[in-house]
């Protein structure tokens, strides 16, 4: 993967993040954290660590 590749999927990712904080606050429901599981697919951490709040 390119530079160029790496960029414009980290410009990606940060804007789902923002997205799904947007969307948390307008609706005023958490955001599940999940995972990707060793089988390939998402599940919901049971016990999650989240210090985004902390920033705000």
């Amino acid at each position: 993967m390119g530079l160029e590749e790496e960029k414009r999927r980290e410009a990606l990712g940060t804007q789902i993040v923002c997205d799904l904080l947007e969307i948390s606050r307008l609706t005023q429901q958490p955001i599940k954290e999940i995972r990707l599981n060793t089988n390939g697919v998402f599940e919901e951490v049971k016990n999650p660590v989240c210090d985004h709040d902390l920033d705000q």
